[in-house]
């Protein structure tokens, strides 16, 4: 009999005829979860958001508050989803809640606009702001960087962030954890930077308070632009199944996670704001950079180079938890089966790694960092209004549901309420064309429905499966119990 293998993470491998027994080892404790929360929450968002929320609200009060207000609001629901992660245990987050809720097509429809559209947007968006900043770096001793370039800077770094979650589990933990303490490092530069100035008597720009404030329903996508700063609280639930002792540590890394990234976030604005003019601040979308140009003067160099450790960070936990969804829905017979396989060495779907990151690399294409931002927040306001939805149906029909702790039934009620508005709000008032998209991708996403009903396969499947089997070295994982 052929005795197993030991992987390069020193978990039991799997010999040939043992293939049936592939599934998820859970290889991750509390450090390293709440690392991935926190290294995947501060990527790009803290560095190039600012600019759109202060855009839209028009005052550095009113700014400074919608950056308060929705961090208090992303920790509420992160305890609905922390509620929901110490009950379910099986990777997917809010495919697996929403279809156990709410039945096929709707969590066909979380995976079809998680999997397809919004991360590898999120993704592709990160991408783009890696490349402007080594733009930074680059024009800081020499000149500018022309587009085509950025672009193939933007489709090394997609591409690495690849081969990293396919290489082990481990190495995957290990540099989140190295990048979270990184970037985590880096703003409480930019935040201590910034106490200093106020500890000076230079207030800048927040002695404006709320002049210019807009009174129109724009604020709205500040919201949108700060939201996008927040998410990734999420993605702790989709890699449920590779987390030791989940009904303890989902709840812990969710709430002390999140709890520090608000305070990271808002002192990060308040030293841009003292130290930079709201014109300085509105001419670039690396603010970072231009904060450190005025407080580091030649050392400013210091700031673009964390900014780029923050966003491959926060992309890499992106990463690797979207195939983790991908995994979740294909066992589930909701993808082609072939995106659940395993490597049968590492134990990672590599299948599902390969074919998001094609996706990400055909955004590309039409890269716009504001659209962008707008798109992957919509459809993240649409995915957490389910999840919430889910948490009440549960919470009112199912007896075995048995969560660590629950939240009073009335918070995802109230979050559901604001979702709402959120999503209703931007189609009223001066519609723009990505939720548009969005919205039309999620409808096309029902039209294939009954595709993926009837079990329906393209013909020449069955050889595509078994070329990629000999290509990846993957196979099939042991059934869901």
């Amino acid at each position: 009999m052929e005795e197993p293998r030991q992987d390069r993470d020193g978990e039991r491998a799997i010999g040939e005829n043992e293939k049936s027994d592939l599934h998820l080892k859970r290889r991750i404790g509390l450090i390293g979860a709440a690392s991935f929360v926190i290294g995947i929450v501060i990527g790009s968002g803290i560095f190039v958001s600012p600019k759109n929320v202060l855009v839209y609200s028009g005052s550095i009060g009113l700014c400074l508050t919608i950056w308060v207000g929705v961090g208090l609001f992303v920790l509420i629901i992160s305890l609905v989803y922390a509620e929901l992660g110490s009950a379910f245990h099986n990777s997917g987050g809010e495919y697996i809640y929403i279809k156990d809720a709410c039945g096929g097509l709707p969590a066909f429809l979380v995976v079809w606009a998680q999997a397809l559209l919004r991360t590898p947007a999120s993704r592709t968006l990160r991408a783009l702001v890696f490349a402007d900043y080594v733009d930074k770096v680059v024009s800081s001793t020499s000149c500018s960087i022309p587009r085509s370039i950025k672009l193939m800077i933007a489709i090394i770094e997609i591409l690495t962030l690849a081969i990293t979650n396919m290489i082990s589990v481990r190495l995957t933990t290990n540099i989140q954890v190295f990048f979270t303490a990184t970037k985590v490092i880096a703003l409480v530069i930019i935040g201590v930077g910034g106490i200093v100035k106020l500890a000076q008597g230079s207030f800048g720009e927040l002695t404006t308070g709320f002049e210019d404030t807009n009174e129109d329903f724009t604020v709205v996508l500040a919201i949108y632009s700060c939201f996008f700063a927040y998410d990734g609280w999420q993605a702790i639930n989709n890699i449920a199944e590779e987390i030791n002792q989940p009904k303890r540590n989902i709840p812990l890394a969710l709430v002390l996670s999140t709890l520090v990234i608000i305070v990271v976030y808002v002192l990060a604005n308040v030293s841009y704001f003292s130290v930079m003019t709201k014109q300085e601040f509105l001419a670039s979308w690396t603010v970072a950079y231009s904060w450190g140009q005025k407080i580091l003067g030649s050392a400013a160099i210091i700031v673009p180079i964390s900014v780029l450790c923050s966003i491959h960070g926060s992309s890499n936990g992106s990463s690797f938890g979207i195939s983790r969804i991908m995994f979740a829905a294909s066992r589930e017979g909701q993808l082609p089966e072939i995106m659940s396989y395993l490597n049968v060495n590492s134990l990672i779907p590599t299948f599902s790694i390969a074919f998001s990151t094609c996706i990400s690399l055909l955004m590309l294409i039409p890269a716009d960092i504001g659209q962008l931002i707008n798109l992957v927040g919509f459809v993240t306001f649409i995915l957490v209004c389910g999840t919430m939805a889910a948490n009440i149906k549960f919470r009112l029909t199912m007896k075995e549901y048995s969560p660590v702790f629950k939240v009073p039934l009335v918070v995802p009620m109230i979050c559901i309420l604001i979702l709402l508005f959120l999503l209703v709000v931007p189609f009223v008032h001066k519609p723009k064309m990505e939720f548009l998209y969005g919205l039309a991708f999620i409808i096309g996403g029902m039209i294939l429905y009954p595709l993926v009903y009837f079990k329906i396969q393209i013909p020449g499947y069955y050889h595509v499966t078994v070329f990629f089997q000999l290509l990846m070295n993957i196979a099939p994982p042991a059934k869901r119990e």
